[in-house]
């Protein structure tokens, strides 16, 4: 009886060894499948980057374009009728520093809306944005934002 029993508990064992040999031959096949899906989502991904740097750049591209277009607009619009609609924009009006010359600065926001004299500097005035002052060397001295935006120069 004991040989029996010794034969049956060794038939078990067998099967169960060979029961984790096919699940762990099972398990190998799933990690592949695994690895194999990571790798295609990692190439997805690669390829998604790279899509997102190009639209990027194409906005980046887009914004210079419109920045250049109201300027131009702008400038248009206070020459034929004496004033514009159209103001900078704010990160534009942001980047107008101390010492930069009038030059500069009707590059960078077009012509100014209204130009006064004050104390002998000139004061450029960009409606719904603010003045600008520059000193007796046409250098940016002062740039005041307008805290509530005034009424607006209106084009007829």
């Amino acid at each position: 009886m004991r040989k029996f029993i010794m034969i049956f508990l060794f038939a078990v064992a067998l099967s169960c060894y060979a029961e984790d040999k096919s699940s762990a031959v099972s398990g190998s096949t799933d990690v592949a499948a695994v690895a194999a899906k990571q790798t295609q989502a990692e190439e997805r991904l690669d390829k998604l980057e790279k899509e997102v740097e190009q639209l990027r750049k194409e906005v980046d591209r887009l914004n210079e374009l419109t920045s250049t277009l109201t300027k131009t607009l702008r400038d248009l619009q206070i020459a034929t009728q004496g004033g514009s609609s159209l103001r900078p924009d704010t990160s534009t009006w942001n980047s107008v520093k101390r010492g930069m010359t009038a030059e500069e600065v009707q590059n960078l926001l077009g012509s100014a809306d209204r130009i006064e004299q004050e104390k002998g500097a000139d004061v450029w005035y960009y409606f719904g944005m603010g003045s600008i002052t520059f000193n007796l060397n046409d250098r940016v001295s002062s740039q005041s934002t307008f805290k509530k935006l005034p009424f607006e120069n209106k084009v007829p």
